[in-house]
Order: C-alpha cells, then sequence, then structure tokens
C-alpha cells in the first residue's frame, strides 16, 4: 500500500517546484491545496491502490462556505499519466514524471478556476458527463448557484427541497436545515447584505475546521459585486 512517507516525500517536492501548492490533510487523506482560497478549494490527492506500487492521483473541486464539507471536494475526477510516462513508484523517474504532469497539465486548469462561476462554467471533455453529475446535487447546487449570484435559480432550489423530507439517503437534517431555514428567507427577500454575511461565517467556519485559515483570503462573493454596479 501507497505509504504516508512516500506521498509527504513526492508532495514536498511539488510544494517545492510549485509555489502555488501548500501541503493538507484531513481524516480522508493528503492533499495539494491551490493557494490562495477564495472561494473555490481546488485541490489534488493521491489515494492508494490494492497494488502497493501504483497510486492513483486525482484532482478536485469544493466550495469554501459549506460548513459539513471536506478537502475530498464535491468532485473529483483521477488523471492518468501518458501512456509510456512513469506511473509506479519503482519506475525511474517517478517522482520528476509525476510533478511535470501535475504542473503542466492539472495546475494550470486549476488556476483557471478562481470563483464560483468558474466552476459552473467549467467545460472538460474528459470529465464533462461526471461533472454535470456533480453539479446535480442539490444541496450543492443550491449553495453554488447563490455563491454565483443566480439567486432566482438558488431560490427556486431551495423550495423544491422545502418540499423534500429533512434528512435523506443523501443529504442530513442539518444540512438540508441550513439551506431551507437560513438560507431560503434570505433569498425570498432579496437580501444580498444577509447572504453575504451568511456565507460568509459558513465559510469562516469551515476553512477554519479544515485547517486552510492561513491559506484564506476574503473576497466578494458575485452577488456582492452586481449589487454594487
Amino acid at each position: 500500500m501507497t505509504t504516508k512517507r512516500q506521498i509527504a516525500r513526492l508532495f514536498k517536492h511539488l510544494c517545492r517546484r510549485y509555489p502555488e501548492f501548500a501541503a493538507c490533510e484531513d481524516p480522508y487523506g493528503h492533499y495539494l491545496v491551490v493557494k490562495p482560497i477564495h472561494h473555490v478549494i481546488r485541490s489534488v490527492t493521491l489515494l492508494g491502490t490494492s497494488d502497493a506500487d501504483t497510486p492513483r492521483l486525482y484532482y478536485g473541486l469544493s466550495y469554501s462556505w459549506n460548513p459539513q464539507s471536506s478537502l475530498r471536494a464535491f468532485w473529483f475526477e483521477e488523471f492518468f499519466f501518458e501512456r509510456g510516462a512513469p506511473s509506479r513508484w519503482s519506475d525511474p523517474g517517478f517522482t520528476e514524471a509525476t510533478c511535470d504532469y501535475i504542473g503542466k497539465r492539472i495546475l494550470p486548469v486549476l488556476k483557471k478556476l478562481n470563483d464560483v462561476v468558474d466552476i459552473l462554467t467549467f467545460k472538460h471533455s474528459l470529465t464533462a458527463f461526471r461533472f454535470k453529475q456533480a453539479l446535480s446535487y442539490p444541496l450543492d447546487r443550491v449553495h453554488l448557484d447563490t455563491g454565483a449570484g443566480r439567486l432566482k435559480d438558488a431560490l427556486a432550489g431551495c423550495r423544491w427541497l422545502s418540499e423534500q423530507p429533512r434528512q435523506t439517503a443523501i443529504w442530513s437534517e442539518s444540512a438540508c436545515a441550513r439551506i431551507v431555514d437560513d438560507m431560503m428567507p434570505l433569498l425570498e427577500v432579496v437580501d444580498r447584505p444577509g447572504l453575504a454575511v451568511l456565507l460568509r461565517n459558513w465559510e469562516e467556519e469551515a476553512v477554519s475546521r479544515l485547517g486552510l485559515t492561513s491559506l484564506h483570503e476574503t473576497t466578494p462573493f458575485a452577488f456582492e459585486l452586481s449589487s454594487a454596479s
């Protein structure tokens, strides 16, 4: 099985080469997070497989104001090395090849996804279907539509959720309550300042819990900017 030492060595090498990365971890694993964090948490993670010599690498996206989120991301996708490139720990040049691939192929994609609007307009030919599926998850979609300033769409999602059971196999009662009880009343009256305070409080809570405070920069949400224009 892939060891923590192998992951730490690889991630240390990547952080040295690409200062945009910061190494982090949570109960689910080890991550490289792209800094700074505004409203989008962009990460690369490495998981072991049944073959101790073969790691699996993923990149993922999450949003910073979901208090129940984890670094594991609401969406993540495995990426594969080019044919013939080193892909096992024991392959000569594996570390260098992995660093080159992540720096040249993955990091540029993640750096373009700075804000929520970027997530909702993200298109990638290799991941379009699974990404579209992830965006259809009701709770995440309401959060993302709100953060992106699509308040009518967010309100429609809230109203739909308000007619569903508070707890189901795919969402918890507390997660649903945050949207229906806390967010929906503000969306009903288009209270942009109130939404900004609510989301920013959730953001501070989530960023602190995930140990990302030092990487986070507070920035306005899209609906704040549109109301000021």
